[in-house]
């Protein structure tokens, strides 16, 4: 359950850019929070017709989080980063404090998932998405 007293906590939301980093973020601002996403763009360099159908949509989705919660008033900001790059991570708590002030709420929802393919090994690039994001953005989150 959502709890219904996030008026002005700021809430950072990783992995915004569609489906449940999206949902979460748009149930945030909705209860009051001020909300920042970060997401990551995938690149412009697809081999079949369905993989680049899936991501320009995956890449237009967080236009539109902005612009829907924008629309029904909350607050929200958004940065486009790679949460495998262990830099980028420092850089986006500072961003959100800028914007907001201290982090009350993250909800590490970010991952990496190649779609067109459903091989049961794992690239380099998911691995290293998950294990960083995850393990990363909670220690940043605990020393702010």
């Amino acid at each position: 359950m959502i709890d219904t007293q996030l008026k002005d906590k700021v809430v950072l939301v990783t992995g915004a850019n569609h489906g449940i980093g999206a949902a979460t973020a748009r149930a945030m601002a909705k209860q009051g929070a001020k909300v920042f996403i970060a997401y990551f763009r995938l690149g412009e360099n697809y081999t079949s017709d369905r993989t680049n159908l899936y991501k320009q949509r995956q890449n237009l989705s967080a236009d539109n989080i902005l612009t829907e919660i924008k629309k029904k008033e909350g607050v929200v900001k958004a940065l486009e980063l790679d949460l495998s790059d262990v830099k980028s991570i420092k850089k986006l708590f500072d961003e959100v404090e800028n914007a907001f002030g201290t982090v009350n709420i993250l909800v590490n929802n970010a991952a990496y998932c190649d779609p067109d393919t459903f091989e049961p090994e794992t690239s380099v690039k998911e691995v290293k998405t998950g294990l960083t994001s995850k393990t990363i953005t909670l220690e940043v989150f605990e020393k702010h």
